[in-house]
């Protein structure tokens, strides 16, 4: 039989040349003959080879020709704005689309772009978009882009060891409410993060055995809190700007510093991100290979979406619980949430988010590092907490369910989801120079004397002291905290 004509698809061409590496360039007249293909075909597609295996790593394998757009930053202020869509939407039609595209090319200053129907019908063909199940959306992610993912997943690990293996993602957070105050949000619109003057965006990060957790960033709306005043050191990493969002710039400088570090150990990781709009302009980087999870499947393999994120704000708002528990059983009006308490508490809650949990959310997208996979749960005493949030309930006179209390700011936006204005401008990051989030009796963090700091340390050791949970161990990391503390205590008293 002789040759036909045929338009490979993306997954044939990675097929041939998973085929090819195995061969030395005489067996080439043989493959191309087995697949019925010309010789000139075969060289074609191993010229083209960083372009297919970039498609197939990226889960684009619905097109066959590799069509570009005529206005690409249409299609990709259109796709961020179909991506940050609520995952219940059904009333995105074509029409709508139409609209919305016209508007960001007005925007852009692309005033010749027309909105047409064949327009239309080439973008969902680009993209594999359905309407009505929309990017972000789990239904949206086509079961042949899936395994095709999972097929090639192990061929982009394959270089790294489970501990070079990373994922980050940003989370949008409402951290000083209380049960009582989901109440007053549950019918208005959070999106765009412009509701709320008490919300915050955190960046975290680990790696897939969950033994190296980064630094998290937290994201402000200000840049000198009140709160801040007489803070010199945080346990985390804290920007801001007038909302509260990720940027391209502020995550760029994440990864350069992410980078450095990486560069110094003379080591060499892979990172694992979505496609949203602040992560849309990447530097150079040496040690740090990003990866990008296929754009309209992020919401099913995207590890911290598995369970970390959920995990993540059960232990923080289980902090809160007990806090507020705590004043009110001591006859004190529950305090406000500032954001020095909001760091203490997100630092404590990522550092005591469990191995198991993030072992599971990693091997659940396909990560197949581990033998077995753990039950996936919080590794915390549920009972307790739930047990405690009732008792809360009941003195607020309010009827909200711990796992609501968890998960109503799930959809926070973390980012600036068009590309209709500069994403936030320097001069916005800078125009808050202080924020009201704070009521009037924080305006400034208490400065402990000498012997406040010892009374505490003394309470500390007798709480433990009478308890029969404390060991040799405990009892060594408080001397450590003490003998830092009488440096620090020594050096101020002779400045």
């Amino acid at each position: 039989m002789g040759r036909v004509n045929k338009t490979l698809s993306v997954t044939e061409k990675y097929r041939i040349l998973k085929v090819l590496e195995n061969k030395n360039k005489k067996d080439f007249k043989n493959v191309a003959k087995e697949n019925n293909l010309a010789l000139s075909t075969l060289y074609s597609i191993i010229q083209r080879k960083n372009d297919i295996l970039s498609r197939v790593e990226s889960g684009d394998t619905a097109r066959i020709r590799n069509r570009g757009a005529g206005y690409p930053a249409v299609d990709e202020a259109l796709l961020q704005w179909l991506k940050h869509q609520p995952e219940n939407s059904d009333t995105i039609s074509g029409p709508i689309l139409q609209e919305k595209a016209k508007s960001f090319a007005n925007e852009l200053g692309l005033h010749k772009f027309q909105a047409s129907n064949g327009w239309l019908d080439k973008f969902k063909a680009r993209h594999g978009i359905v309407l009505k199940k929309l990017c972000g959306d789990s239904a949206s992610v086509k079961n042949s882009q899936y395994n095709e993912w999972h097929r090639s997943l192990s061929d982009i690990v394959k270089n790294y060891l489970p501990e070079d293996v990373f994922n980050a993602d940003e989370l949008g957070l409402f951290f000083k409410c209380l049960p009582d105050y989901i109440l007053t949000l549950e019918n208005e619109d959070c999106h765009g993060g412009q509701r709320s003057k008490e919300r915050i965006t955190v960046l975290l990060a680990c790696n897939s055995t969950g033994t190296e957790k980064l630094t998290p960033l937290v994201i402000g709306k200000a840049v000198k809190p009140r709160c801040f005043r007489g803070i010199k050191t945080l346990p985390l990493e804290y920007a801001s700007n007038n909302k509260a969002w990720m940027t391209t710039t502020l995550f760029s400088d994440w990864l350069l510093k992410l980078n450095a570090q990486m560069r110094f150990k003379k080591r060499n990781i892979l990172m694992f991100i979505d496609s949203c709009a602040a992560h849309g302009v990447l530097p150079e980087l040496s040690n740090v290979k990003i990866q990008f999870l296929p754009r309209c499947a992020t919401s099913t393999l995207q590890p911290f979406d598995q369970g970390v994120f959920k995990t993540f704000k059960y232990l923080y708002r289980r902090e809160i619980v007990r806090k507020t528990m705590e004043e009110i059983k001591e006859n004190e009006k529950p305090s406000s949430i500032d954001l020095i308490h909001a760091i203490r508490m997100i630092d404590k809650s990522w550092k005591n988010i469990p191995l198991k949990t993030i072992r599971n959310c990693f091997k659940s997208c396909g990560f197949k590092f581990f033998d077995e996979i753990p039950d996936l749960s919080y590794a915390i005493d549920i009972e307790t907490i739930t047990r405690e949030n009732n008792e809360l309930n009941y003195l607020l006179q309010t009827n909200v369910k711990f796992e609501n209390f968890i998960n109503f700011d799930g959809n926070l936006f973390i980012c600036d989801q068009s590309f209709d204005s500069e994403i936030i401008t320097s001069e916005d990051e800078n125009s808050d120079q202080q924020s009201d989030e704070e009521d009037e009796r924080n305006l400034s963090v208490q400065i402990n004397t000498s012997r406040e700091v010892r009374k505490a340390i003394d309470c500390l050791k007798n709480f433990f002291e009478m308890n029969t949970c404390a060991d040799e161990n405990i009892f060594s990391k408080i001397l450590e905290i003490e003998n830092v503390a009488d440096q620090i205590i020594v050096k101020n008293k002779y400045k």
